[in-house]
């Protein structure tokens, strides 16, 4: 427990030390190490489904070394063919028209916002049309890539994979914060460690200890899983090529539209941008699992409830009233930022569709998650053991 009376120097060296030790308990505990390696083994086989067979592998190692040949100014009958293809497939910007997607958009999904919201949303699509002609002048949509009508680098690196990494680092966050905050309950040590202010107020102490541990399982996660990602499929020389490049295209929402960034983004920058939100992401999910505990004290509860309240908040993303009201309900949805993940700081949802609106959705949710944790954690300190 942590004493007060000791000087600032050794208190802080006794804090660290403490959440060293609860991050050992994580580390030692085999079902968070199974929970790990179950999420790695299906992260290899998505991408074993997607570019792991032999004939696969070959396309995939031909278009590398054409687009090295292209980059090398070199001529083959390869970097022939792939220029007739740019050809046919390089031009999307010419007649792309964002109002024309918003239209469309809202005729599919049945969305009929009017007066100043349908504006606001119009304005938005005027923004990203400003934004195409950016993209044109600048040269980015001509940059070369895999056709992602045929490999489907993004989607499947930031979409079909990035979603399941981005579960993932929740669930084991949860598992690893839960674990600790109830280890007292567990092992029947509560009236040796609750019965004083000073211990009640470990317990932060161990959540911080599982928020650490769960990032450090999290980052093996992606290191292990990007890395087979790229051993498949390389992308040496082409970290610099804009999102927003027309080969890079996928088929989204029923058309074969470019993304449409906000800013000037390349992959890595778009890799580095999703990993901040993956690290953001991952830090209110330790917090909410800490609000969890403080409100039941009790872990099966806790990630039950949880499990319920994060396929709520997906559910919950289909309910729209046409207004503002839907920007507000967006911002505070976690679930939000689940269902576009892939489309994170570009063109996406028709409410969404505003650059910031990532980092509004993590302020929203963050104020949400962080009220019941300083009201559990006060009333915690109040509680007595019965």
């Amino acid at each position: 427990m942590i004493n007060r009376d000791k000087k600032g120097g050794k208190n802080t060296r006794l804090t660290y030390r403490i959440i060293f030790l609860e991050c050992q308990k994580i580390f030692r505990n085999p079902l968070v190490l199974l929970v790990f390696l179950t999420f790695l083994l299906i992260n290899i086989v998505v991408v074993q489904n997607a570019y792991g067979s032999q004939d696969d592998q070959k396309s995939v190692q031909r278009m590398h070394r054409v687009l090295q040949a292209k980059e090398q100014g070199k001529k083959n009958s390869d970097v022939e063919v792939y220029n007739e293809y740019k050809k046919a497939y390089g031009k999307l910007y010419d007649n792309l028209d964002m109002l024309k997607i918003m239209k469309m958009k809202e005729k599919m999904s049945r969305y009929e916002p009017t007066g100043k919201y349908q504006k606001f949303i119009e304005n938005n699509y005027k923004k990203l049309q400003k934004r195409t002609d950016e993209i044109k002048a600048s040269g980015a949509d001509q940059a070369d890539f895999y056709p992602g009508i045929v490999y489907f680098v993004h989607g499947t690196l930031f979409g079909k994979l990035g979603k399941k990494l981005l579960l993932e680092i929740v669930v084991l966050v949860f598992l690893s914060v839960l674990y600790l905050m109830d280890y007292e309950r567990v092992q029947k040590t509560e009236d040796q460690v609750f019965v004083t202010r000073c211990g009640k107020d470990t317990l932060h102490l161990k959540m911080i200890g599982g928020i650490l541990s769960g990032l450090i399982y999290s980052a093996l996660l992606l290191l292990a899983s990007y890395g087979w990602f790229l051993a498949k499929l390389p992308l040496k020389g082409l970290w610099k090529v804009p999102v927003s490049a027309s080969m890079m295209a996928e088929p989204r929402f029923g058309m074969l539209n470019p993304f449409v960034t906000f800013w000037n983004v390349n992959l890595r920058s778009y890799l580095l941008l999703t990993l901040v939100m993956f690290l953001a992401i991952a830090l209110l999910a330790g917090v909410l699992a800490g609000a969890g505990w403080y409100c039941l004290k009790n872990s099966y509860l806790v990630f039950l409830a949880l499990s319920v309240l994060l396929m709520g908040s997906v559910q919950a993303a289909l309910v729209h009233t046409t207004t503002f009201l839907d920007i507000v309900l967006a911002i505070c949805n976690p679930g939000i930022l689940w269902i576009t993940c892939g489309s994170w700081f570009m063109e996406n949802d028709l409410t969404l569709s505003f650059a910031g609106s990532e980092f509004c959705c993590i302020f929203g949710c963050g104020i949400l998650i962080l009220l019941p944790y300083f009201i559990g954690k006060k009333r915690f300190r109040k509680w007595e053991l019965k």
